[in-house]
């Protein structure tokens, strides 16, 4: 049996038990919380757009509140992309919400960081960006110091260190600065990741 979905008006307290097989389900409507148990398992507590795998032969629903639910369950893997709006304030008019993810790699020209320069801006910061990609050519004497803009040799303030021929992957969307302590300018690439 694939993936089939039930529907239940139910009120609360009320607790109705189904005889179905599968291994994955899904709370595809519920105005509150339901709690779910699968075979003589404990009752978990599930909401709207919740789901998961588990090899079941019953499933239990209890509904603490009057509600309708509705619930794929079955074998195979349910998934719903929908995103939640509110429409207050719109007179009750209905919203569409449509997201569009499209991936972006950002890469650029070659950066040096020369060791006088101080902190140097490798990447601002960008909302989009998922992650950066930075690397330090092989054929470099020095490494470079990442971090914020603070770094400073005066002050002794240093970041994570990138040797020569390193490269590091950071999950950000803050600004990112280099900085140089070495005798000799460092050429840096930048790779930028993210959603837009």
């Amino acid at each position: 049996m694939s993936m089939r979905d039930y529907t239940y008006i139910m009120t609360a307290g009320e607790t109705i038990s189904r005889n179905v097989g599968g291994n994955y389900f899904h709370v595809l409507e519920a105005v509150g919380k339901i709690n779910i148990k699968f075979d003589d398992g404990v009752y978990i507590s599930r909401e709207r757009g919740q789901g998961g795998s588990r090899d079941y032969e019953r499933v239990d629903i209890l509904s603490p509140i009057d509600q309708t639910i509705s619930l794929a369950l079955g074998y195979g893997v349910e998934f719903d992309g929908r995103q939640n709006s509110s429409t207050a304030g719109t007179g009750g008019a209905a919203i569409d919400v449509i997201v569009v993810n499209n991936n972006f790699i950002r890469g650029g020209a070659l950066r040096t960081v020369s060791p006088a320069a101080g902190a140097v801006l490798l990447a601002a910061a960008d909302g989009d960006r998922r992650q950066i990609r930075i690397s330090v050519r092989s054929n470099n004497a020095d490494g470079i110091y990442i971090g914020e803009s603070d770094m400073s040799t005066a002050t002794g303030t240093y970041g994570g260190f990138i040797e020569s021929g390193g490269v590091d992957y950071i999950d950000t969307t803050a600004a990112i600065y280099a900085l140089n302590d070495g005798g000799s300018d460092v050429i840096v690439n930048v790779l930028e990741i993210g959603l837009t």
